[in-house]
Protein backbone atom coordinates (compact mmCIF):
# COMPACT_ATOMS: atom_id res chain seq x y z
CA UNK A 1 0.00 0.00 0.00
CA UNK A 2 1.19 3.03 -1.03
CA UNK A 3 1.70 5.79 2.37
CA UNK A 4 1.15 9.25 2.40
CA UNK A 5 5.04 9.74 2.99
CA UNK A 6 6.02 7.19 -0.04
CA UNK A 7 3.26 9.55 -2.48
CA UNK A 8 4.69 12.83 -1.47
CA UNK A 9 9.01 11.36 -1.93
CA UNK A 10 7.52 10.08 -5.76
CA UNK A 11 5.95 13.53 -6.21
CA UNK A 12 9.55 15.21 -5.21
CA UNK A 13 11.45 12.88 -6.98
CA UNK A 14 9.33 13.51 -10.31
CA UNK A 15 10.01 17.91 -9.50
CA UNK A 16 13.05 17.02 -8.99
CA UNK A 17 13.50 15.54 -12.54
CA UNK A 18 11.20 17.61 -14.05
CA UNK A 19 13.51 20.84 -12.90
CA UNK A 20 16.82 19.28 -14.38
CA UNK A 21 15.16 18.90 -17.95
CA UNK A 22 14.03 22.40 -17.97
CA UNK A 23 17.83 23.76 -16.54
CA UNK A 24 19.28 21.12 -19.50
CA UNK A 25 16.72 22.51 -21.97
CA UNK A 26 17.23 26.23 -20.73
CA UNK A 27 21.44 25.82 -20.94
CA UNK A 28 20.98 24.54 -24.59
CA UNK A 29 18.49 27.10 -25.51
CA UNK A 30 21.06 29.38 -23.97
CA UNK A 31 24.46 28.01 -25.63
CA UNK A 32 22.42 28.52 -28.75
CA UNK A 33 21.58 31.67 -28.67
CA UNK A 34 25.06 31.84 -27.93
CA UNK A 35 26.46 30.06 -30.69
CA UNK A 36 24.15 32.36 -33.02
CA UNK A 37 25.48 35.08 -32.16
CA UNK A 38 29.10 33.72 -32.95
CA UNK A 39 27.88 32.95 -36.28
CA UNK A 40 25.84 36.81 -36.73
CA UNK A 41 28.08 39.52 -34.40
CA UNK A 42 29.37 41.13 -37.84
CA UNK A 43 25.71 42.03 -39.47
CA UNK A 44 23.04 44.11 -38.14
CA UNK A 45 22.07 42.01 -34.66
CA UNK A 46 19.68 42.72 -32.38
CA UNK A 47 18.05 41.67 -28.81
CA UNK A 48 14.65 40.86 -30.51
CA UNK A 49 16.24 38.53 -33.13
CA UNK A 50 18.87 36.27 -30.73
CA UNK A 51 16.07 36.11 -28.49
CA UNK A 52 13.87 35.18 -31.11
CA UNK A 53 15.97 32.57 -31.94
CA UNK A 54 16.42 30.95 -28.84
CA UNK A 55 12.99 31.23 -28.10
CA UNK A 56 12.80 33.75 -25.46
CA UNK A 57 11.03 37.08 -24.86
CA UNK A 58 13.62 39.87 -25.19
CA UNK A 59 13.64 40.59 -21.10
CA UNK A 60 13.62 37.01 -20.33
CA UNK A 61 16.33 36.39 -22.33
CA UNK A 62 18.58 38.89 -21.43
CA UNK A 63 17.89 38.47 -17.58
CA UNK A 64 18.88 34.51 -18.17
CA UNK A 65 21.85 35.55 -20.55
CA UNK A 66 23.25 37.01 -18.23
CA UNK A 67 22.87 35.35 -15.02
CA UNK A 68 24.36 32.14 -17.32
CA UNK A 69 27.24 34.02 -18.53
CA UNK A 70 27.75 36.80 -16.60
CA UNK A 71 27.04 39.36 -19.37
CA UNK A 72 24.47 40.82 -21.24
CA UNK A 73 24.10 39.90 -24.92
CA UNK A 74 25.04 43.27 -26.07
CA UNK A 75 27.99 43.36 -23.95
CA UNK A 76 29.16 39.16 -25.33
CA UNK A 77 28.52 41.06 -29.40
CA UNK A 78 30.37 43.96 -28.10
CA UNK A 79 33.27 41.58 -26.98
CA UNK A 80 33.01 39.54 -30.26
CA UNK A 81 33.17 42.45 -32.44
CA UNK A 82 36.57 43.49 -30.65
CA UNK A 83 38.19 40.74 -30.85
CA UNK A 84 37.59 40.26 -34.06
CA UNK A 85 38.70 43.58 -34.91
CA UNK A 86 41.56 43.33 -32.70
CA UNK A 87 42.51 39.92 -35.05
CA UNK A 88 41.93 41.81 -38.02
CA UNK A 89 44.12 45.29 -37.29
CA UNK A 90 47.12 42.78 -36.28
CA UNK A 91 46.91 40.08 -39.11
CA UNK A 92 45.76 42.58 -42.31
CA UNK A 93 46.41 45.87 -44.20
CA UNK A 94 42.85 46.54 -44.48
CA UNK A 95 41.80 50.34 -43.20
CA UNK A 96 40.29 50.93 -39.76
CA UNK A 97 36.90 52.22 -41.54
CA UNK A 98 36.86 48.89 -43.40
CA UNK A 99 37.84 46.52 -40.15
CA UNK A 100 34.92 48.75 -38.34
CA UNK A 101 32.36 47.81 -40.96
CA UNK A 102 33.36 44.16 -41.56
CA UNK A 103 33.20 43.73 -37.62
CA UNK A 104 29.52 45.31 -37.58
CA UNK A 105 29.93 48.85 -35.78
CA UNK A 106 28.04 51.24 -38.08
CA UNK A 107 30.32 54.00 -37.32
CA UNK A 108 34.03 54.86 -36.89
CA UNK A 109 33.04 57.14 -34.13
CA UNK A 110 31.59 54.13 -31.80
CA UNK A 111 34.24 51.57 -32.91
CA UNK A 112 36.90 53.79 -32.32
CA UNK A 113 35.33 54.64 -28.59
CA UNK A 114 34.46 50.93 -27.80
CA UNK A 115 37.95 49.85 -29.16
CA UNK A 116 39.78 52.19 -26.76
CA UNK A 117 37.41 51.09 -24.21
CA UNK A 118 38.35 47.46 -24.35
CA UNK A 119 41.55 47.75 -25.66
CA UNK A 120 43.06 50.65 -24.02
CA UNK A 121 43.67 51.74 -27.21
CA UNK A 122 42.35 53.52 -30.39
CA UNK A 123 42.95 51.09 -33.13
CA UNK A 124 45.41 53.22 -35.22
CA UNK A 125 47.00 52.69 -31.85
CA UNK A 126 46.72 49.29 -31.52
CA UNK A 127 48.10 48.47 -35.03
CA UNK A 128 51.02 50.04 -34.37
CA UNK A 129 51.91 48.59 -31.28
CA UNK A 130 51.04 45.06 -32.75
CA UNK A 131 53.10 45.85 -36.02
CA UNK A 132 56.07 47.16 -34.28
CA UNK A 133 56.11 44.30 -32.07
CA UNK A 134 55.64 41.23 -34.95
CA UNK A 135 59.17 43.34 -35.92
CA UNK A 136 60.92 43.62 -32.42
CA UNK A 137 62.28 40.30 -32.16
CA UNK A 138 64.31 40.69 -35.56
CA UNK A 139 65.97 44.22 -34.00
CA UNK A 140 67.87 41.26 -31.27
CA UNK A 141 69.62 39.72 -34.44
CA UNK A 142 73.15 41.48 -35.12
CA UNK A 143 73.27 43.33 -38.39
CA UNK A 144 76.11 41.18 -39.07
CA UNK A 145 73.55 37.89 -39.44
CA UNK A 146 72.18 40.15 -42.31
CA UNK A 147 75.19 41.20 -44.39
CA UNK A 148 75.62 39.28 -46.88
CA UNK A 149 78.47 39.33 -49.20
CA UNK A 150 79.13 37.40 -52.49
CA UNK A 151 83.17 37.15 -51.72
CA UNK A 152 82.60 35.33 -49.09
CA UNK A 153 81.88 31.68 -49.64
CA UNK A 154 78.97 29.64 -47.94
CA UNK A 155 76.95 32.69 -47.62
CA UNK A 156 73.87 33.41 -49.61
CA UNK A 157 73.82 36.96 -51.71
CA UNK A 158 70.58 39.39 -51.34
Amino acid sequence: MLTLADWFAGLHAATWQAQLARDADLARRLDDARAFIDRNFDGAIDLDAIAHAAAFSRFHFHRLFRHRFGLTPHEYVTEKRVARARELLGATEMPITEVCLAVGFESLGSFSTMFRRHVGHPPSHYRRVIVQNRWEPLAMVPWCFFARSEKSPGRLSA
